[in-house]
């Protein structure tokens, strides 16, 4: 069993990375009883994917008495206090983006929401282009996910945002956002192979991070070795937590994650 948001079928996933459980101060003292109601739901096993470092579920944890955590990559962020620290090709490729966009050739931009849902399309098609090349089913393959999110935007503009890098005239990159008190989360995107020599999802990135003003831009969940962490200065672990019925599937759990660390100590060895 999953949590909400998690385990659903694509279209209808509400948010599939750091679930929590929202506990107002004072109240922790609610775990207990809501680690009985967890272990009296009758299932042999409830999964909480990416969850992040110092949310509350990993104190349900500590009162569970079969549960494992594992570490499930990072959250990746990148906030005003230091600016980018680029690779060299990273930083090529951006002098020569800042040389196009002073020839007129480049140009960076945020959608209001009229905007934003009339390049939805674009994104869609940008974005299954990609994914699609690669087997995968990508996350725009529901009328009922697209239906939303152009409700979303037309609805709730304060709530998220369309950045686009345009190169000669033609869509390069467009990233779509959610917007929280504290971060812009970077949600999904699109890009157009013919300037992959550019990178120019990694160059709006770039831009829009330093767009932020007040606001942490939030990568998201990226595995240890992403792209993710070129471009972040700030990463934060996530974990998955496990939670078992029964000391026998507690166990057979542990003798996995035990294997699975042998395995990476050879690897490295």
């Amino acid at each position: 069993m999953f949590p909400l948001g998690q385990g659903e079928a694509e279209d209808c996933e509400v948010a599939s990375e750091f679930v929590d459980l929202l506990i107002a101060p004072g109240w922790s003292q609610l775990l207990p009883e809501l680690a009985r109601l967890v272990k009296s739901s009758g299932q042999t096993r409830i999964t909480w994917r990416a969850v992040n470092a110092g949310a509350n579920i990993l104190q349900l944890a500590d009162v569970l008495g079969y549960a494992v955590i594992q570490t499930s990559g990072y959250r990746y962020l990148h906030n005003q206090q230091q600016d980018f620290q680029l690779t060299s090709q990273l930083k090529r490729k951006w002098q020569k983006i800042v040389r196009f966009e002073t020839e007129g050739r480049a140009h960076f931009y945020w959608l209001n929401k009229q905007q934003a849902c009339d390049v939805w399309p674009e994104l869609r098609r940008l974005h299954q282009l990609r994914w699609n090349s690669k087997g995968k089913q990508g996350a725009f393959v529901s009328d009922i996910f697209n239906q939303f999110h152009q409700t979303l935007l037309l609805q709730q503009a304060d709530s998220c945002a369309i950045a686009v890098l345009k190169i000669d005239g033609e869509f390069a990159a467009i990233h779509y956002y959610l917007k929280s008190t504290d971060y812009m989360h970077f949600y999904q995107a699109g890009w157009a192979e013919q300037f992959s020599a550019l990178s120019p999802s990694a160059m709006l990135h770039l831009w829009a991070a330093r767009q932020m003003n007040n606001l942490a831009y939030d990568f998201m969940l990226g595995a240890v070795r992403s792209y993710k962490q070129e471009l972040s200065n700030q990463k934060q672990l996530c974990y998955q937590l496990d939670v078992y019925a029964d000391v026998v599937s507690y166990a057979l759990a542990i003798l996995r994650k035990l294997k699975r660390q042998a395995g990476r100590l050879k690897w490295l060895s």
